[in-house]
């Protein structure tokens, strides 16, 4: 997690280490969370892409374009997942 992701997300890095990714996203994204990571878990899938909604502590309302890549070992095993995201908040 980087300084960038606290601007987004209104906290100090410390308090979002640890954090479900689901803290931090709109309500009415979690299912689509939810199902990249299934379709991670059910096809091994390495990299997906989509726009995720981010809500900032206070209220904000940021569009994010998010790139995942999900990075597991020889047996499979997930390791950790890389999140690169862009604000397109101005887009919309």
């Amino acid at each position: 997690m980087n300084q960038a992701a606290s601007t987004y997300f209104g906290a100090e890095l410390a308090a979002c280490v640890g954090q479900p990714v689901t803290a931090f996203v709109h309500p009415d994204d979690h299912e689509k969370v939810q199902q990249w990571l299934s379709e991670w878990s059910m096809n091994q899938q390495r990299y997906l892409s989509d726009e995720i909604r981010v809500v900032h502590r206070h209220g904000a309302l940021f569009h994010m374009l998010w790139k995942v890549t999900f990075h597991q070992d020889d047996t499979g095993r997930l390791q950790s997942i890389t999140v690169v995201t862009c604000d397109i908040t101005e887009m919309k």
